[in-house]
C-alpha cells in the first residue's frame, strides 16, 4: 500500500549532505556573472567615462577547507599523482565572487554604473584563501554610433 507520509520520502538529512557535499566536491568551480560593467582596462569600448566616484574594493577569507580522508590504496596513488584539490579551487572561486560582489555594492553605494581598472589578488593567511579585487567606479554614458551622448 502506497502513503503519501513525507517521513517516507525524506532521505535522512546525513545522508543528504553527504550527498550534497559529494555532488559539491565533484561540481565545477564557476566565476558568477557581475552585477555591472567591469573591465581591466582603464576604458569602456562604446562608452563616455562622465564622472570618476573613486576607488572601490573588497575582501574576503575563505578557510581552507580539509580535503576527505581516504586510506584505500588507489586513493594514496591518486594523491601521489598530480591532482587539481578540487576543494581548494572551490575556496578560490568562492571567495574572488565574494571579494568582487563586495567591490560591486560598494561601486553601486557610490553611484557608479561601472568599474574599470580591476585588479584581483589571491594568497594564503594564516591557512585561509585570501582574495582582494580593487578598481575605480566610474559613471558611464554609451556612445551612440553618430558619435553623440
Amino acid at each position: 500500500m502506497l502513503s503519501n507520509r513525507r517521513s517516507t520520502m525524506m532521505v535522512p538529512q546525513q545522508a543528504a549532505a553527504q550527498i550534497q557535499a559529494e555532488i559539491a566536491a565533484n561540481a565545477e568551480p564557476t566565476n558568477l556573472p557581475s552585477s555591472m560593467l567591469t573591465a581591466t582596462t582603464e576604458t569602456l569600448p562604446g562608452f563616455r567615462i562622465k564622472m570618476i566616484m573613486g576607488a572601490v574594493k573588497g575582501s574576503s577569507v575563505h578557510e581552507r577547507p580539509k580535503p576527505r580522508k581516504n586510506s584505500s590504496a588507489s586513493g594514496f596513488l591518486r594523491k601521489t599523482v598530480s591532482q587539481e584539490a578540487r576543494h581548494l579551487t572551490h575556496a578560490i572561486y568562492d571567495a574572488r565572487n565574494e571579494a568582487q560582489e563586495r567591490m560591486e555594492l560598494c561601486a553601486v553605494s557610490m553611484g557608479a554604473n561601472a568599474i574599470i581598472g580591476v585588479s584581483f589578488d589571491q594568497s594564503e593567511l594564516m591557512g585561509c584563501v585570501q582574495c582582494s579585487v580593487w578598481g575605480t567606479a566610474v559613471f558611464v554614458e554609451r556612445i551612440k554610433e553618430d558619435g553623440s551622448v
